[in-house]
């Protein structure tokens, strides 16, 4: 989604890591702020990434501003803010809806209003910590489901890594041109330096393999196979030996 759309009153952008190509942060980031409107872009970067985000800098002349992942603390203080502008932008009950209310009315009676506020916000922290135990059982509902797919999918070892200028999309693309289909399921995609690990269904692994070697990437001749720890490195350049001649010379 970094070129061809424009979505009106985008205000974020967020990335969950940074794309190979510098210049595909651009495009993408630029898919906010348009038409002269504020934007955000924001990016998850570990401390390895770092001199990535500068080649960035360096290429689009911007700079980023640092921010640290927020604490428990601050997270709570940032839903109990939200909390409380929902609570005080809420409409009133209409005159209906009061004489509906009637009796718990007469129930609140006996609290004060700080009690009334305070109870208020506590059963809005317990229903944060339920959403949060749901959230956690469908995140390991979702694991399951995961080892599941990966069990119907296989790595495959291709012989083009970011050195061929790789990346995720034209790997996408290398897929889809050898099945003839965009419904391709697509694993995980890994990209080194000369040489790249993807998964894919594993019923159409033995046609990627057949059919992918007669495909030429940037006029190289494409090597793919069954991902295995043994495979040999593409990574690792062969040494040509040496078959150049010697004169012998014999001191008389």
């Amino acid at each position: 989604a970094s070129r061809g759309i424009d979505v009106n009153n985008l205000s974020h952008i967020i990335n969950y890591n940074l794309p190979d190509d510098p210049e595909v942060y651009i495009h993408r980031s630029g898919r906010t702020g348009r038409a002269g409107k504020q934007g955000l872009s924001i990016v998850f970067v570990s401390k390895r990434e770092f001199r990535r985000l500068k080649e960035i800098e360096k290429l689009s002349k911007i700079s980023f501003i640092q921010n640290k992942t927020p604490t428990a603390s601050e997270i709570f203080k940032s839903k109990t803010n939200l909390f409380t502008d929902r609570l005080v932008n809420a409409p009133l009950p209409s005159k209906k809806d009061s004489d509906m209310f009637k009796n718990i009315y007469s129930e609140l009676n006996s609290f004060t209003k700080e009690e009334i506020i305070g109870k208020i916000i506590s059963i809005n922290i317990e229903n944060s910590k339920k959403t949060k135990i749901i959230i956690n059982r469908k995140k390991d509902l979702s694991e399951n489901e995961v080892k599941s797919l990966n069990n119907r999918m296989s790595k495959l070892i291709i012989n083009i890594g970011r050195s061929d200028k790789m990346n995720p999309e034209n790997i996408i693309k290398l897929i889809n041109k050898t099945t003839r289909s965009r419904d391709t399921k697509i694993g995980k995609i890994d990209i080194k330096k000369r040489y790249t690990t993807f998964e894919v269904d594993n019923r159409i692994k033995a046609i990627i393999i057949s059919k992918m070697k007669h495909i030429r990437y940037n006029r190289k001749q494409i090597l793919v196979s069954s991902y295995s720890e043994d495979i040999i490195d593409f990574s690792k350049k062969k040494k040509k030996k040496s078959h150049r001649k010697r004169n012998l010379f014999i001191k008389r």
